[in-house]
């Protein structure tokens, strides 16, 4: 999952969105964690968007350290699930989503983060990442993103080369453009060029949505207690699924009426996952992944 700017291997991904409540007002959650293998000899940097109404700063990025565990937990909750059953995965159907600025550069874990409000000026911010950090920009990549979703802050990731690595989880928070829809950004392309979104990929994914504002899905057994300052913004329940297949290229989304319209007596994970492209992209329509 995700843009990497130089070749890389990614696998194990989480990916967390929900909804929660931060000093009255309701906030989205994005949560994302990986195991990389970078395949080039030099830094390297992956790509991440928010569908976020306002711009975003290091305040938003929550401290993750020594939280490996946590995004570990969630994905879990999915995974023994799946391991009890067998279901079909070709189902398809639609949703139809709504549709020099400041950047930010600040640490989160292993991470050099650059957070701006356009993806075109991303590059523009370079010289602030530290060099051994700093990866060679392909400016068509932002320039995607930046067609692809307009008008959505993007933080481009960087790490430090190395043979392997599974940093802590990045856990952002954000107001969000659309309050009805749960999104988890997942385009694919690890080649150092901007995603094709007309191609399939292979994905290793746990994809999970929560609410901190109501007791829909399946309990997560955290094995540790989660720290105060990310309480509120982590569901104890979860629905989603773990995706080991190839499907088309773009990013997961639900409803937000899909976790709502649960029983609070139904402690299952399965939900209907919808695979969509981004709001910029020029070839109309989305694909549904069923899971009912």
């Amino acid at each position: 999952m995700c843009c990497t700017l130089r070749p890389a291997d990614l696998s194990k991904t989480v990916l967390y969105a929900g909804e929660a409540e931060r000093e009255r007002n309701l906030v989205h959650v994005l949560g994302y964690q990986n195991r990389a293998r970078n395949r080039f000899n030099g830094p390297n940097a992956m790509i991440l968007p928010f569908p976020a109404a306002k711009s975003m700063g290091p305040r938003n990025c929550l401290e993750t350290t020594g939280l490996k565990w946590m995004m570990n937990d969630l994905a879990a909750t999915v995974h023994i699930e799946r391991l009890m059953r067998s279901a079909s995965r070709d189902a398809f159907g639609s949703l139809k989503l709504g549709s020099a600025k400041a950047v930010t550069v600040f640490d989160s874990g292993e991470y050099t983060v650059v957070l701006a409000e356009d993806a075109r000026d991303v590059p523009h911010a370079l010289n602030r990442v530290p060099e051994e950090k700093r990866p060679e920009i392909n400016e068509e990549i932002f320039d995607a993103y930046a067609k692809w979703y307009p008008d959505w802050p993007i933080a481009m990731c960087c790490w430090a080369s190395r043979r392997e690595m599974e940093p802590e989880p990045l856990l952002w928070w954000f107001e969000p453009k659309q309050q009805d829809v749960l999104w988890a950004p997942a385009l694919d392309s690890h080649n150092g060029k901007a995603p094709n979104l007309s191609e399939h990929v292979r994905v290793d994914h746990a994809v999970l949505f929560g609410s901190t504002l109501t007791s829909r899905g399946a309990p997560v057994r955290f094995r540790r207690e989660v720290p105060q300052h990310i309480m509120p913004f982590v569901s104890e329940r979860v629905v989603g699924e773990e995706f080991q297949s190839v499907l088309t290229n773009g990013d997961f989304a639900i409803p937000t009426a899909r976790l709502t319209s649960l029983s609070e007596s139904d402690t299952g994970a399965r939900v209907k996952i919808n695979r969509v492209l981004p709001p910029g992209a020029s070839r109309a329509g989305s694909s549904t992944l069923d899971l009912a």
